[in-house]
């Protein structure tokens, strides 16, 4: 009679134990790449987020720079960064911020001078001003603000510094009682290519 033999038992554990540290590494593999999708994802969550807080920055200042330029208009009585109103410049302004890790930060902004698109005769504000002519004037007005930084002792952002971001808004601002205006945006005898250079502050009156 011929005689079976049985299976070794330590040869069934053996062959256990590979097919159990398969399993543990492709488990870790997959834990891993979950890990790595999560990682990148919140970096890319943390960067459109830090993307979004600069870009309001820059909005709210180009914004400030408005009022500024306004608050300039109402109280020097000039509309562009030149007191020559046949010779108009851009106004400037610098905002800065606390200095971060050894970088001094700061917005630049640049408001482009009032130009006139409209004015017709205030009828009413000579009852309370005198018998001079008064008028309500719509300006086209530009405002563009830079963040930049840049590192050294400078309180001022020189040339070199390196620009994190920038946003120019358009406006449409009305002066009331105002004087009537030099230049009329609306004559047809107007250069309207030198008018849509304004924007640029190069714009000269005829």
């Amino acid at each position: 009679m011929s005689q079976q033999t049985a299976p070794t038992p330590h040869l069934r554990a053996n062959s256990e134990r590979g097919s159990a540290f398969v399993i543990t590494l492709l488990s870790m593999v997959v834990l891993g790449i979950i890990l790595l999708s999560l990682s990148v994802i919140t970096e890319t969550e943390r960067q459109i987020a830090t993307n979004e807080l600069m870009s309001n920055r820059v909005l709210y200042a180009a914004d400030t720079g408005l009022n500024l330029a306004i608050a300039r208009a109402l109280t020097v009585g000039s509309t562009s960064g030149s007191n020559n109103p046949a010779n108009p410049q851009p106004m400037n302004f610098f905002v800065p911020e606390a200095t971060l890790a050894g970088a001094a930060r700061g917005q630049q902004i640049t408001v482009t001078p009032f130009f006139p698109l409209r004015a017709y005769y205030c009828g009413g504000c000579n009852a309370d001003l005198g018998t001079d002519p008064y008028y309500v004037v719509n300006h086209a007005v530009s405002s563009t603000a830079t963040r930049v930084t840049w590192t050294g002792a400078a309180t001022t952002p020189p040339a070199t510094a390196s620009r994190l971001a920038s946003k120019q808004t358009y406006f449409q601002v009305g002066f009331s009682p105002w004087h009537q205006p030099s230049i009329d945006a609306i004559n047809p005898n107007n250069d309207y290519s030198a008018i849509s250079q304004d924007t640029k502050g190069v714009h000269q009156a005829p």
